[in-house]
């Protein structure tokens, strides 16, 4: 599918979820990212291409190398790729994933109480329509 760029897989019925795209596409400014939601046909190739599990149900990145992130590897490599303060933030790798991914667990259990289930609203931007798969 596409190559040259880093897909980022996303829950397509989060609130949560859409406002991360919008922060991440805001930032964009190389042009590094696509992205899909995970309940769509592109999102459901890569997640069985990479062997993810449908546990995995809010961000996945599928850097443009061919490797897969999910959870906290997934936000801090976004945040690195990205730049700027996401550099620091990276640093927050330090502690071990299995800490980070059980705060990250609970907030993913917790964003459809907190932010509700719905259909992602995304920017309506024609700048952005070319960057969703």
């Amino acid at each position: 599918m596409n190559n040259k760029k880093h897909i980022i897989l996303f829950d397509g019925e989060c609130t949560f979820c859409s406002f991360w795209v919008k922060f991440v596409l805001k930032r964009d400014n190389k042009d590094l990212f696509r992205f899909a939601s995970l309940q769509s046909m592109t999102g459901i190739y890569y997640t069985d291409k990479h062997d993810i599990h449908d546990s995995v149900d809010s961000v996945v990145l599928i850097n443009k190398d061919g490797s897969a992130f999910i959870k906290t590897n997934a936000v801090f490599e976004i945040l690195y790729l990205l730049g700027g303060l996401g550099k620091f933030i990276y640093g927050l790798k330090v502690f071990p994933r299995f800490i980070r991914d059980f705060f990250y667990d609970i907030i993913a259990k917790l964003r459809y109480k907190v932010f509700k289930r719905k259909a992602c609203e995304l920017p309506l931007n024609v700048n952005y329509k070319n960057k969703f798969l």
